[in-house]
């Protein structure tokens, strides 16, 4: 079988590029690779990996909205904790392509502080400003 240039080049790019990944993965890493032929195989199973299977981040949306549905102060939590919880979760779910609205954030995690609270949160959803709060406000 001859090769011409084309083939030469495309063969000499898809060796740099395993050279690359074979060098730039970590060492408890690479064994996943070092037997991959093509570096698309190597990609794939890289992917497969790290990000798991199509069904993976399906899951993930899931279960984020879930526990952002059901978000809640933890007994005991100080307002710094919880909206650093809560930002973690929302920050969470911006990764995976969920965007929430400000306003709906800032109405979910004031109704998720709960009775320790008493009248604040209803002060704060009756307040003028509730559409252009953003989920600074507890720390100011």
């Amino acid at each position: 079988m001859s090769y011409d240039d084309d083939d030469k080049r495309l063969l000499s790019l898809d060796v740099k590029a395993m050279d690359a990944i074979g060098n730039s993965v970590p060492y408890h890493v690479y064994h996943l690779v070092q037997r991959c032929d093509p570096t698309q195989e190597m990609m794939d199973t890289l992917t497969v990996a790290y990000e798991g299977t199509m069904e993976v981040p399906a899951i993930t949306i899931n279960n984020l909205n879930r526990r952002y549905e059901h978000f809640l102060a933890q007994q005991g939590e100080s307002l710094t904790q919880t909206c650093n919880r809560f930002n973690c979760l929302v920050n969470d779910m911006r990764r995976m392509g969920i965007v929430k609205h400000s306003s709906q954030l800032v109405l979910n995690f004031i109704d998720s502080i709960g009775k320790s609270w008493e009248n604040q949160p209803d002060a704060l959803k009756n307040g003028e400003k509730i559409d252009t709060m953003d989920m600074n406000f507890p720390l100011r």
